[in-house]
């Protein structure tokens, strides 16, 4: 986002605030306060961030609408976590995980999982985040191999028939080799960053 589409963003969104509040719309006011958070978020003024999303929250609560809830609220989340909020970011998720079980909602790796295991990481407690990565890894692990040890070698060929999932495999191989070296579980620490940099090469992500 430029600052001058940030400005125009809130802008847009502060009208619709008022247009929403004038014919009492509340969820639209709720959406409207998440999207004034992101719109924050984006320009990094944290603070203000939070604010919006404590107002959607408080909107959805009072209009018992759970799934506007958890959207709030794993904003908030995020929101938390890239502030360093790292407390508030924790009691965030567990709201979540609460909403997930609630709604039957199974959560998605990217971004949900990922930032949750972030979150554990951040705060040290590894074994917790390596629970949240470790699954996900297996799962793609035995899709791209089978019932195989995965292969380096294999990623070449891989990588045509399954681009996003050889992506995802290289993302959550680093992750894992990261927590492994704060484990002490250094026999896996090569392994894992030689599946990363084969992955980042053939799926051209740098950012793996």
């Amino acid at each position: 986002f430029s600052s001058a589409n940030i400005d125009k963003s809130i802008q847009y969104y502060d009208s619709s605030l008022i247009y929403f509040k004038k014919y009492k719309l509340p969820a639209q006011v709720g959406m409207a306060y998440q999207k004034l958070s992101l719109v924050y978020f984006n320009k990094h003024d944290f603070y203000k961030a939070i604010d919006y999303n404590k107002k959607a929250i408080k909107t959805f609560l009072q209009l018992k609408d759970k799934k506007g809830l958890y959207g709030a609220i794993s904003n908030q989340m995020l929101v938390y976590k890239n502030a360093r909020m790292l407390d508030d970011a924790l009691e965030c998720q567990e709201q979540i995980i609460k909403l997930e079980k609630e709604l039957n909602i199974t959560p998605v790796l990217f971004p949900t999982l990922y930032n949750r295991a972030g979150i554990y990481i951040q705060k040290k407690n590894y074994l917790k985040a390596k629970r949240i990565i470790e699954p996900s890894y297996n799962e793609l692990a035995k899709k791209l191999f089978g019932n195989n040890r995965p292969n380096s070698g294999l990623i070449s060929t891989l990588t045509t028939e399954y681009p996003e999932e050889v992506e995802k495999f290289g993302i959550l191989a680093k992750k894992l080799a990261e927590i492994n070296q704060k484990l002490d579980k250094t026999e896996e620490i090569w392994r894992l960053m030689d599946f990363a940099y084969w992955a980042s090469v053939y799926t051209k992500n740098l950012e793996i």
